[in-house]
């Protein structure tokens, strides 16, 4: 019984080890407290521009951040070929991209100091901060080599 509960508890702590979770973020005054998977897809798609009559400025961290690679698969569901296309085409209609951070730090301090804004980085890095909100957290699986 001993080694088995031991066992688990090893197991636990080697997969949550592992696991890798997103944190989207807002500025404090941002006009809710939690938005669910498709709500985030189309502010990052700006298909959804206000939120209780506020305008939302997204933030995305730059295209080689595996965080945002992962933020795209899995809340996006594209792919960099399927995001350029989306955005070259929006961009025709006169609509620009979200704007992009070379860091977490970077969207951190923005989403920070931007009222409306809106950003993800992973979940360890405001873990504990109460100048933001945590709008959602997303497990996206496994680090590589972080």
């Amino acid at each position: 019984m001993i080694l088995r509960t031991v066992l688990i508890l090893c197991l636990s702590f080697i997969i949550g080890a592992y696991a890798l979770q997103i944190a989207v973020i807002a500025n404090k005054n941002f006009p809710v407290s939690s938005l669910n998977e498709n709500e985030i897809r189309k502010i990052f798609l700006k298909k959804k521009m206000f939120i209780k009559d506020k305008k939302v400025v997204p933030v995305n961290l730059k295209n080689n951040s595996q965080i945002r690679q992962l933020f795209q698969k899995y809340i996006l569901k594209m792919d960099n070929e399927e995001y350029n296309l989306y955005w070259n085409e929006k961009y025709f209609n006169g609509i620009k991209p979200p704007i992009v951070m070379s860091s977490q730090e970077a969207v951190i301090k923005f989403v920070k100091n931007i009222d409306n804004a809106i950003g993800y980085v992973e979940l360890k890095k405001v873990k504990n901060r109460k100048d933001i909100k945590i709008l959602k957290i997303i497990n996206v699986g496994k680090k590589n080599g972080h």
